[in-house]
């Protein structure tokens, strides 16, 4: 079984003032876009909601970011994957957010940890043995720019196993450079995992067990007009309070008794 890890290493030291100086740029060039996108999207949607919400004239959401250069020409001196990840990253967590998986994009601060993504066209990955890799970053991707790298990091896993994009983070002086890697598992897939367990004796299956998964709040069965549902068990600090939906009966008219 093929599963997903990440990891982080900590690349303060192995920069040169040179090397710092442009993961600065990045990082600092890949957040003004992000909070651009943002600071435009809600002004954006509030003019809208103060003409009233037309159908129509819903604003469009998309990842450019081309156009703030014409603003804030310091962004040229980044690269522009860089440029274009920040807006595609913005725009894949508006769009998370509209799905209810995460929250809506906030401006960043500058005084908290921030990062850029990196797609592959800004570093190599090189084979040093079965079980290291080395991660190059380029100064540009273009051709006239190659063999310039900024830096080197040797990461604990085979080059085959290194993921096609990286995170570069910043916090103050400190920098940090994270990257996904695939790594195979021998783990039992659902059918191997039942039919072990049907083989146990009722002892032999307890020791096994190290505790049940109750799942989340959701619709177990209705009976005549009530809803039955399966809770979680509570947390420390949690009250008690039953939902509306579950303690009042609703009638089959639709209203509650």
């Amino acid at each position: 079984m093929i599963v997903k890890h990440g990891k982080s290493i900590e690349i303060t030291d192995q920069l040169s003032p040179k090397a710092a100086t442009a993961i600065a740029q990045w990082i600092g060039g890949y957040t003004v876009i992000y909070n651009q996108k943002t600071l435009a999207s809600e002004a954006d949607y509030q003019a809208w909601a103060l003409a009233g919400k037309p159908p129509g004239l819903r604003p469009e959401i998309n990842a450019a970011a081309a156009h703030f250069q014409t603003d804030l020409p310091f962004l040229k001196d980044i690269p522009s994957q860089i440029r274009r990840n920040a807006g595609a990253k913005w725009f894949e967590s508006y769009q998370a957010s509209l799905k209810g998986i995460r929250s809506r994009p906030t401006v960043r601060a500058k005084h908290k940890k921030r990062n850029c993504y990196v797609t592959n066209e800004l570093f190599d990955v090189q084979l040093l043995d079965e079980n290291r890799c080395l991660i190059q970053l380029k100064t540009h991707s273009g051709k006239r720019h190659r063999g310039q790298y900024l830096t080197g990091v040797v990461m604990p896993f085979a080059a085959k196993a290194a993921g096609k994009a990286l995170f570069l983070s910043r916090k103050g002086r400190r920098f940090w450079l994270s990257m996904s890697f695939h790594k195979e598992l021998d783990v039992m897939n659902e059918s191997a995992v039942r039919q072990y367990a049907v083989s146990l004796t009722d002892e032999e299956l307890k020791s096994q067990v190290e505790g049940f998964d109750l799942g989340v709040k959701r619709q177990s069965q209705v009976v005549g007009a009530c809803t039955i549902c399966r809770m979680k068990p509570l947390r420390p600090g949690e009250t008690g309070r039953t939902p509306r939906s579950v303690s009042t009966p609703i009638r089959p008219n639709g209203l509650r008794q």
